[in-house]
């Protein structure tokens, strides 16, 4: 059985939402809260087999439609990014793109990021994640063959959809907006001449400006809600549940208490495979790890080497007493800084040389001819490469030391 829970919600948590019940296509329940809080209770005791889906107001959306899109999911995005920067006033980094095919076309949705986010947390904040989340424009039928649109009246508002537009308005500016998009009849516009499907209440007609209602049909109770439950539980249609809003998986586990202790076992076996698997890779990764910070501390330390025989290679430059002048050199380096107002960084040994290379930072030029001094207490000989220059407050240049 498929059911699904499908609330058509604001632009605020403070707004009405009217909610609507849809098991196998139909709807078999539906009532209006008042906000989101009013409805955040029943949302938690919901069971967890039942899709939670959401429907935004036209109106806070911008629809595109976009021929013939790449194949590839990240470059329609980015085909889909370089349209709308060209045609909303807003920019583009506020807003979450979302995109889908229809009919071989490509169609793009645009809603402020900030908007998105609000919608999922609360849901989420409520124990019922949202697993679908549409625009109620992407929930009206496609127009007949005949007809040049199809149109859904919602009380003071209306949904249309023709081919490669879709809007939601005002029901006082839809008339002038439909003309526009279709193309007057006596101006030889050819999707004018065939007319609109209508769906709306009992007996509706349209008022006068209106273009010609070629079909008019009642709207059914809770027909948007059910379009959306049919495309949410089918995987179809283009949900604004995508990129950094994309919903997790679902489990479809669903282990009788009669099972248990084999599910506990068969979970604690794969957990333990899991595991072993997690720390051969932790320490493979930990090896490389060592192995290339080895290798750079090797070719800086012995520039002129061979990378080859690292093992090799320093023992034989050790046991010629360059480890004495490495060690040696570094406890003297180290006591003729202390904590004298004076700091090094970007440090390299020359152990063919047997000297340090490095940049010397002091709050003065002083304090620089004082570690200088310091140096030379220690038996350090050192070198200036560069000269000194005021940078941020602080004098800072290259030096040169050895024994």
């Amino acid at each position: 059985m498929n059911e699904a829970l499908i609330a058509y919600v604001g632009e605020t948590l403070a707004d009405p939402i009217a909610w609507t019940a849809v098991r196998d296509g139909v709807a078999i329940s539906h009532g209006v809260a008042d906000g989101f809080a009013a409805l955040a209770p029943a949302l938690s005791d919901l069971p967890e087999h039942i899709l939670v889906g959401a429907v935004l107001p036209g109106e806070l959306a911008a629809y595109r439609p976009l021929a013939a899109p790449p194949k590839s999911d990240a470059k329609f995005l980015a085909a889909a990014m370089l349209l709308l920067e060209d045609e909303l006033a807003e920019p583009v980094a506020d807003m979450h793109v979302a995109t889908g095919r229809e009919d071989g076309e490509g169609a793009v949705v645009a809603v402020k990021k900030s908007l998105i986010a609000e919608w999922a947390g609360a849901f989420v904040d409520a124990g019922a994640p949202l697993r679908f989340l549409t625009v109620d424009f992407l929930c009206v039928p496609a127009p007949s063959e005949e007809a040049g649109a199809s149109l859904l009246i919602l009380g003071d508002r209306a949904l249309a959809r023709g081919r490669g537009w879709r809007f939601a308005a005002d029901i006082e500016l839809t008339p002038a907006a439909l003309r526009g998009l279709l193309g007057a009849a006596d101006d030889g516009g050819e999707e004018g001449a065939k007319g609109v499907d209508v769906r709306g209440p009992q007996g509706w007609r349209p008022p006068p400006g209106w273009p010609e209602a070629r079909s008019i049909m009642v709207a059914k109770t809770g027909g948007v809600a059910e379009e959306a439950a049919r495309q949410a539980l089918a995987g179809a249609g283009l949900s604004l549940l995508q990129g950094e809003f994309r919903p997790p998986r679902r489990t479809q586990v669903n282990v009788a208490p009669y099972r248990r202790a084999a599910a506990m076992a068969a979970g604690l076996v794969v957990g333990v495979v899991a595991l072993s698997w997690i720390e051969t890779h932790r320490l493979s990764a930990m090896a490389e790890r060592y192995d290339g910070e080895a290798r750079r501390i090797f070719a800086e330390a012995f520039p002129d080497a061979s990378g080859r025989d690292m093992r090799g290679t320093a023992r034989a430059r050790l046991s010629a007493g360059g480890a004495a002048t490495f060690l040696d050199l570094t406890r003297r380096l180290d006591a003729a800084i202390g904590e004298k107002g004076v700091a090094i960084d970007r440090i390299q040994f020359d152990a063919s040389r047997g000297a340090f290379s490095f940049s010397v930072r002091g709050a003065s030029n002083e304090d620089i001819d004082a570690f200088r001094e310091r140096l030379a207490a220690q038996g350090v000989r050192a070198t200036d490469v560069s000269g000194y220059r005021r940078s941020g407050g602080a004098w800072v240049g290259d030096m040169a030391v050895r024994l």
